[in-house]
Parts: structure tokens; C-alpha cells; sequence
């Protein structure tokens, strides 16, 4: 994780009330302006020339950082003791009741 996303992170943390409510609001659908802000630091990044553009190499990276944010999401809303790990009965506790389907949300 980037030194940015880590400090976010903790003052997220700090300023909403701990990690519970970091984990509750991870678990929803980010807002639209969540998702604006991250997909612009997330093109910063990946604009390795400072173009304002992305080349093919550069939007591989950029999909490959959003993917990778889209993980690290996913793991804090399953990491639901906040340890760092997640436990086989964490990952049976988000399970789609009925099949493997994809419930809605942020995944």
C-alpha cells in the first residue's frame, strides 16, 4: 500500500470513530465522489510522464491499481476483527446465500 493510501487510511480512521466504522463504511458502495477521488489518485499514479494521459503501458498500471485498491477494499470489509488476516469463517460470513452469484456492491 502506498505511503498516501496508509496515511488516508489512518486519518480516516481517526477522524470517524475508529477502525468499526472505517470497516462498515468500506463494506458499502463508495460514493460518487469516493470513487472520483480515488480513480484521479489512482490516474496520477499510473501517469508515469505527467501527461494528463495514459499510454497503453500506463493504463495497464492504472488498471492494475484499481484492481488492486478494489482488493484491498474487499479484504477490509472481510476482515471483519480487523487482525489483518481474514479466517475461512470471515470469508463463509460474506458468501452469497443462494450460489457463488455476485451480490451488489462495491466488488
Amino acid at each position: 500500500m502506498k505511503f498516501y493510501r496508509i496515511v488516508f487510511f489512518a486519518g480516516w480512521c481517526a477522524m470517524s470513530g475508529g477502525f468499526a466504522s472505517v470497516v462498515a463504511a468500506e463494506c458499502g458502495p463508495p460514493s460518487e465522489e469516493e470513487m472520483t477521488a480515488q480513480q484521479a489518485a489512482i490516474f496520477a499514479e499510473a501517469d508515469a510522464d505527467k501527461s494528463g494521459t495514459l499510454s497503453l503501458s500506463e493504463f495497464s498500471t492504472f488498471t492494475k491499481l484499481f484492481e488492486a485498491m478494489r482488493a484491498e477494499r474487499h479484504f477490509t470489509c472481510l476482515d471483519a476483527n480487523g487482525d489483518g488476516q481474514v479466517s475461512a469463517e470471515e470469508l463463509a460470513a460474506h458468501r452469497p446465500p443462494h450460489g457463488p452469484h455476485h451480490p451488489p456492491g462495491p466488488f
